[in-house]
């Protein structure tokens, strides 16, 4: 398999809900450089995460969904990505006392609410290229550093898209280079 590079489809509708393997799987036949023949059978970890059992080492994927997206993110390596829209719903500093380390709620004290969406974007990314989830997870790390958002956690970099006006969308980890973003209909 020769697939090197990181690919993210992008659907826009506001009501995709459900068929996520067999979407991910449908999508996964498009990318170039699979053979015709891979297996390319989805299950999901413990924690929910989609992957190809059969392609673990070579083919790795992470699934999004935020207001009239939803995503698909390949990568020839570990991957996460996250997406939040914006809404005037939202309560960040609530929210950031209860699932973020405390010098992310000091960071975000008086700042504008797109930063909150940074923060959240970043860490929900990373426990998602951990495959560990965000139940009990989120405090446990720091996402600041000398007063900024870290470029890297632990070494993987974090990369934020700005294709996608009132949201933000954080990847972490994924191949090295562009990610290649494909505009497509539902597949399934």
């Amino acid at each position: 398999m020769s697939f090197s590079e990181n690919v993210l489809y992008v659907i826009e509708t506001p009501h995709l809900r459900g068929k996520t393997e067999e979407r991910v799987r449908t999508l996964a036949r498009q990318l170039p450089g699979l053979p015709e023949d891979a297996d390319l059978t989805v299950v999901r970890t413990e924690k929910g995460k989609p992957y190809f059992p059969h392609l673990a080492d070579r083919l790795y994927v992470s699934v999004t969904h935020s207001g009239d997206y939803w995503m698909c993110l390949f990568s020839s390596c570990p991957v996460g990505i996250d997406l939040q829209i914006h809404t005037g719903k939202n309560h960040p500093e609530r929210i950031a006392r209860r699932f973020f380390h405390p010098e992310e709620t000091v960071f975000l004290s008086g700042r504008e609410e797109d930063v909150f969406f940074s923060l959240w974007t970043a860490k929900e990314s990373y426990v998602k290229y951990t495959g560990k989830g965000i139940a009990g997870q989120l405090d446990t790390f720091s996402v600041i550093e000398n007063g900024e958002i870290k470029k890297e956690i632990e070494g993987i970099p974090l990369r934020f898209l700005e294709e996608f006006p009132q949201y933000t969308c954080c990847v972490c980890g994924g191949a090295e280079g562009p990610i290649r973003i494909i505009r497509i209909q539902d597949p399934v």
